[in-house]
C-alpha cells in the first residue's frame, strides 16, 4: 500500500507511470469528470465505453468494451467501482467479465473505489482486486476514507498495488508528481475511522438510503416526468431531466 494526498492526483501519477502521450484510456461514461482532466493532462485520449441505460438502470456494454480493449493503443481502463454518478455497485459477475476482457488484451485496470463504503441496503461492494490472483496483480486500487468519513480536508488516499514492479513504477511517479508527502493528521484520522467508525458508518448508510427514498417519493408525486436512477451505492442521486 502507498499513501498519497488524494485519489485524483494519484490517478494522474499512475497514468504517467503506465502510459505515453497518445495512448488510449478506457472510461465507462457517464463518469466522474476528473477522470477526463487526468487523461488530458497526461496527453492521452479518453476512449469511451458508454454504459447502457435500461430505463434508469445502467449496465456495462461488454461487446463494445471488447472492441475498445483490442485497440493497440488502449492500455488502461479507469474503473469507477462503485460507479459515480450512476450509482451501480458492480456485481462480481460484471467485474469478472470486465477483467477477463482487459487481461486478454493486456489492459491494466485502475479501480477507483473511493465510494466503496457507501452501499445501500441489499447490496454489497465487490473489490476488483479481491476476485483472484490475476485480478490482484494486474490492477491498482485507489480508495480513501475521505468521502465516507468526511475528512477530505486531511488529504490522504490509499493505493493498493500487489505487483512489486508495478508498485515501484507508480511510487516513482507519485514522487515525481510530489503527491506522496501526506499529512500525519490524515494518517491518524484514517486509522481511527477504519478501526472505530463502523457503527457510525452503518448509521450513515441508513441515513443516506432514507434520503434517497425521500427524493424518490418527492419526484414520484411532484415531478413525475423526471426519472431517478436505481441507486445501489454512493450518496449521489442521478436524475434524468
Amino acid at each position: 500500500m502507498l499513501c498519497t494526498t488524494g485519489v485524483v492526483h494519484t490517478i494522474s501519477a499512475i497514468l504517467r507511470a503506465l502510459t505515453k502521450p497518445g495512448d488510449k484510456v478506457i472510461v465507462q461514461t457517464p463518469v466522474y469528470n476528473c477522470f477526463f482532466s487526468s487523461i488530458r493532462n497526461m496527453e492521452c485520449e479518453a476512449f469511451e465505453n458508454p454504459l447502457i441505460n435500461r430505463d434508469g438502470y445502467f449496465e456495462m456494454d461488454f461487446e463494445d468494451l471488447e472492441r475498445k480493449a483490442a485497440e493497440p493503443d488502449a492500455c488502461v481502463l479507469l474503473l469507477c467501482n462503485p460507479h459515480n454518478p450512476v450509482g451501480r455497485s458492480w456485481s462480481e459477475e460484471e467485474l469478472r467479465r470486465l477483467g477477463e476482457i482487459c487481461f486478454r488484451h493486456d489492459v491494466t485496470v485502475i479501480s477507483d473505489e473511493i465510494h466503496c463504503d457507501l452501499v445501500h441496503p441489499g447490496h454489497k461492494h465487490c473489490a476488483f482486486a479481491a476476485l483472484g490472483s490475476e485480478f490482484n496483480v494486474r490492477s491498482i486500487t485507489c480508495n480513501s476514507a475521505s468521502k465516507t468519513f468526511n475528512i477530505a480536508g486531511l488529504q490522504l488516499a490509499n493505493i493498493v498495488i500487489a505487483d512489486p514492479d508495478l508498485r515501484a513504477r507508480v511510487d516513482r511517479a507519485l514522487n515525481v508528481h510530489e503527491v506522496s508527502n501526506v499529512n500525519p493528521l490524515g494518517v491518524e484520522a484514517t486509522i481511527a475511522a477504519y478501526n472505530e467508525g463502523e457503527p457510525w458508518l452503518e448509521e450513515l448508510n441508513a441515513y443516506v438510503h432514507e434520503n434517497y427514498l425521500t427524493v424518490a417519493d418527492f419526484l414520484a408525486h411532484e415531478l413525475s416526468h423526471l426519472h431517478l436512477i436505481d441507486q445501489e451505492a454512493t450518496y449521489l442521486a442521478w436524475i434524468d431531466c
